[in-house]
């Protein structure tokens, strides 16, 4: 496959004391604004030290060849010799890009878009990082027709309602011709600091856990969000760590989500009281008002008994306490920010061990409109077919292989954008009022 002859970017290389301190590009997996974070062990060096080899790439399904005419060449060793040659000072990067990109795009039924958000202060290579996964990923890279590149000071300058109802208007009409066009298509969002406000919108049912939105199925598509937010308390505690004596390369993610997470996104609109329900005589069901944020997560008090829900670090639970060591009656093993928005099911311990209790509902009792303001989106519940190999015993001692179609229940979904039409409406109204 070919690829572009490799140049060396004045991001390639950060050398100095200075570049030490700003190399660290944090990587998360997130929920959109989505909001959603992995914890990750750091990746190999970059100064030649033997690491054990990643493991093989997993086969991308041949039916991924065929819609994007033949562009889409996926290259999972390339993708991982280009970032250990090419991008120094970023020991979080290799392991959390690589891995993601290898488990998503070779996963035949994957749950939802893949999502990875850089941050870090300019000239630290979330642009540079950006175009080696899409070299990876196409031919012709960046000027694949399937990589699309979005601007924040391009394509979206203005930050009046009028535009943001324009802008909005447009990402809903493109990002579904686009992934209808090919299903693997890669969205970046530059300077996503400098976005207006409500613009994301548009995009969060589209990388949601569901199996198509408007009859489009988004889950193989990539979204990378650019942002220098959070750029300074990234490069303090990089100091503070290397202040510690530690390296670089025992950085963990770990590190530095908690600040992203509170820096990044800022202060959020948590919701005031959740319901649990769907167990009888059990005494942890029923309403909890929030009562503190912890981890940068809102904690919740059962009404009637005293039961906390709370995130402890890798897990929510319901317990009786609000300690890790308190006894634990429910837990939903994701590290969701919000965990009325998880698709996992809640667990309970049963003889032993935890059982999942798919029965079990959380929800916002004054949620907000799903996909954000002027967003309306239906949930419903639908039926989703995929293909998988299946190997047997046959004619004594030989295998076959055979493709059989499985079957599973799923979330489908309908987005309406609202707002434009009530604000046509309103403005002929005030018109008819003020006599214009």
């Amino acid at each position: 496959m070919a690829r572009p002859v490799e140049s060396r970017s004045k991001h390639s290389c950060i050398c100095t004391v200075i570049g030490t301190v700003m190399s660290v590009l944090s990587v998360a997996i997130l929920a959109c604004v989505v909001s959603w974070f992995v914890s990750a062990s750091h990746g190999p060096s970059n100064t030649g030290s033997q690491e054990a080899p990643p493991p093989p790439p997993k086969p991308v399904p041949q039916e991924a060849l065929q819609p994007c005419n033949e562009n889409f060449r996926p290259d999972f060793t390339y993708l991982e010799n280009t970032i250990a040659r090419r991008l120094h000072g970023q020991p979080l990067v290799y392991d959390m890009v690589t891995s993601s990109v290898r488990d998503h795009l070779g996963s035949h039924a994957p749950h939802k878009a893949l999502v990875l958000s850089f941050h870090g202060p300019p000239g630290v290579g979330k642009n540079y990082i950006s175009g080696m996964i899409a070299e990876a990923l196409f031919e012709g890279g960046l000027e694949s027709p399937y990589v699309h590149h979005y601007s924040a000071t391009r394509h979206f300058p203005h930050k009046d309602e009028e535009h943001i109802m324009q802008y909005k208007d447009k990402l809903h009409k493109e990002i579904p011709e686009k992934v209808q066009n090919c299903p693997y298509s890669l969205f970046i969002f530059d300077e996503m600091d400098k976005m207006p406000q409500n613009v994301i919108d548009a995009i969060k049912p589209f990388v949601e856990e569901n199996v198509h939105v408007d009859g489009v199925d988004y889950r193989k598509a990539t979204v990378l969000f650019l942002s220098n937010t959070a750029a300074d308390p990234i490069i303090e505690k990089t100091l503070e760590l290397r202040m510690g004596g530690a390296d670089r390369n025992t950085f963990i993610l770990k590190d530095f989500e908690q600040i992203i997470i509170k820096n990044a996104l800022g202060e959020q609109p948590w919701c005031p009281t959740l319901r649990m329900e769907g167990l009888t005589d059990n005494k942890a069901m029923g309403n909890y008002h929030r009562t503190k944020t912890i981890a940068d997560r809102p904690a919740y008090k059962n009404e009637e008994a005293d039961f906390y829900l709370f995130f402890d670090g890798s897990n929510w639970r319901i317990a009786e306490e609000q300690v890790v060591s308190a006894p634990v009656w429910l837990l939903l093993e994701d590290r969701v920010i919000r965990p009325e928005e998880s698709k996992k099911h809640w667990k309970v311990l049963v003889d032993g061990n935890w059982a999942e209790v798919p029965e079990v509902r959380l929800t916002c009792q004054d949620a907000p409109a799903v996909g954000g303001s002027h967003v309306c989106t239906k949930i419903k519940s639908c039926i989703e077919r995929f293909t998988e190999e299946h190997t047997d015993t046959c004619y004594f001692f030989f295998s076959c292989t055979s493709i059989r179609t499985v079957e599973r229940k799923a979330t489908c979904s309908h987005t309406q954008y609202y707002y434009l039409f009530r604000a046509v409406i309103g403005a002929s109204i005030m018109s008819t009022i003020l006599g214009i």
